[in-house]
């Protein structure tokens, strides 16, 4: 894309509700740039429909206080399917801030993120920024799924900030349910840090992993930073020493023969 500033599909109050298949072409050199309030960033700005198979290179920043940034797309009510993000993405915006989506409602699957993800906000109201999704919206009491998803990312975060490995955090109780996820990136700041969510309470996070570096510089030690006692189903750590890495608790023989079959 040349590092033209493009301008995202679905911005101005114009939402995309057609279905997008990139077919697995790689868009390189995307450059999305923007100071205004209202306008969503990512390839895709405010989309209501199913994006699939896209893989982009380049660089996200947009001061979209009441939008939301993602590699992907910035706002999503619907589904994003088998998509690679490889841009640093960075968003001013209480609206959320995610390597694939800003703000989801809807489902993510098999996506991964690979750049890494900077989220604030210019009052000390909080933003949640995510590897794989900013905040998940509760439209009519619907379920926000991740599923079969990973990050390798870092995270970060001003004060005020939900830093989360997979996602910042739900708008609301119970509505979002996280599954088969792997969070290996490093977090830098943040209020509160969560390997795989960053605050809120979820309806389940099941079968998750990410690591944790007990300085607290690699990752942190629950899968939720903002409520420590929850308990989650079939959610291990992995903690680093140098190059390699160990598992804990001591779930050891029991996670290797769920990985071997997963």
């Amino acid at each position: 894309m040349n590092n033209i500033n493009w301008e995202p599909i679905g911005i101005n109050y114009k939402v995309f509700k057609g279905n997008f298949d990139g077919d697995g072409c790689n868009i390189t050199n995307l450059l999305v740039e923007s100071t205004h309030q209202h306008n969503e960033g990512g390839l895709f700005g405010s989309a209501e429909s199913l994006l699939c198979n896209i893989i982009v290179y380049g660089k996200v920043d947009v001061d979209g206080y009441y939008a939301g940034t993602g590699g992907i797309c910035g706002e999503l009510i619907g589904q994003c399917n088998n998509c690679i993000n490889h841009c640093s993405v960075s968003g001013n915006s209480y609206m959320g801030v995610g390597g694939i989506v800003g703000q989801l409602s809807g489902t993510i699957t098999n996506c991964a993120n690979y750049g890494n993800v900077s989220g604030k906000y210019a009052s000390s109201s909080n933003v949640h920024v995510g590897g794989i999704a900013g905040e998940g919206y509760n439209i009519n009491g619907s379920t926000q799924n991740i599923v079969n998803c990973s990050n390798f990312g870092i995270i970060k975060g001003s004060t005020y900030s939900y830093l989360g490995g997979i996602i910042g955090g739900p708008s609301s109780r119970d509505i979002a349910v996280i599954e088969n996820c792997v969070n290996a990136g490093n977090f830098d700041g943040g209020k509160y840090r969560g390997g795989i969510m960053g605050y809120g309470t979820p309806k389940s996070i099941n079968s998750c992993y990410w690591l944790y570096d007990a300085s607290n510089n690699a990752g942190c030690q629950y899968p939720n930073g903002g409520d420590a006692k929850l308990t989650y189903s079939e959610t291990y750590s992995f903690v680093p020493i140098g190059n390699a890495c160990y598992i804990s608790p001591d779930y050891t023989k029991d996670l290797l023969e769920r990985l071997n079959s997963w």
